[in-house]
């Protein structure tokens, strides 16, 4: 009887790659409280968020399943989010499933807002692939996110922008994958590359793993690099997102990949603290 269901859910709960649980087992708050009035305007114009599933808040609220822009970290309305903290409204140009391939459509799409902040998150979908040897290369990312970063300094030449990390999939692999929920949702088929075998101590399997885990720290490496060229107007969060430790409250109840309410929450914590000082 669940069968029809699960085909129905299934192209919401693969709708993307990053990090956060199953269904409303125990069902996440769709909010965190806000924890701080909005301030005066901080910069002279929008805030736009470039990314994937995380920054659209994918099965972030307890009462829908996939988007969720209201709970993400970058520009959502129920949460501390940077669109939030620089009192700004924000305009959410992520796409559920987007690689570093699509990052520059975003950034045409942006530079037409002419936005005075933009946060990207981007690349956890290029690790999360159908095996490792799939994932995009270090030299393809790099091109792209090159191309995404001149697209936006060509028509919004004094927007500030902060890149985020991508994070660590590895440690969502390690604090799920001895959770029956986790690994059956798991074996819908979200990021085979890191999730697949969930279970098991191979050696071969742990070397599969690992390998997704240095590719993610290679495009972070890009990433920096990428931010530093870019000049005084581009900071990176150093890091912030791919060593925060998340625990399985930070990830969704619903495909146990993508965050939660009060994972977004702390994304936003964490790359706001590690950004600009306001």
């Amino acid at each position: 009887m669940r069968r029809p269901l699960l085909a129905a859910l299934l192209p919401l709960l693969l709708a993307g790659c990053t990090a956060t649980p199953a269904t409303p087992d125990a069902t996440p708050t769709t909010t965190v409280p806000i924890t701080e009035a909005p301030r005066p305007a901080k910069v002279p114009g929008p805030v736009v968020a470039l990314g994937d599933s995380i920054t659209r808040g994918v099965n972030a609220c307890s009462d829908k399943i996939g988007d969720c822009p209201e709970a993400s970290w970058s520009t959502g309305t129920t949460l501390d989010s940077h669109a939030h903290k620089v009192g700004q409204p924000g305009t959410n140009l992520a796409n559920s499933g987007a690689r570093v391939a699509d990052l520059p459509g975003q950034a045409e799409s942006a530079a037409a807002v002419h936005p005075a902040y933009v946060t990207i998150l981007i690349g956890a979908n290029d690790a999360c692939r159908q095996s490792a040897d799939r994932m995009t290369s270090t030299t393809a990312f790099k091109a792209d996110l090159a191309k995404s970063l001149a697209t936006i300094r060509k028509g919004a030449p004094d927007a500030k922008l902060l890149l985020a990390s991508v994070p660590d999939l590895y440690q969502l692999w390690s604090i799920g994958h001895a959770d029956q929920r986790a690994t059956q949702r798991w074996g819908l088929g979200i990021c085979p590359s890191m999730l697949a075998n969930p279970g098991s101590t191979a050696a071969e399997d742990e070397r599969r793993r690992q390998s997704v885990r240095d590719r993610v720290v290679a495009y972070n490496d890009v990433i920096a690099v990428a931010c530093k060229d870019y000049g005084s107007n581009c900071r990176t969060d150093g890091g912030a997102v791919f060593r925060f430790q998340f625990r399985p409250e930070h990830v969704s109840s619903i495909d146990y990949f993508h965050p939660s309410a009060l994972g977004q929450a702390e994304l936003a914590r964490v790359t706001n603290e590690a950004g600009y000082r306001w």
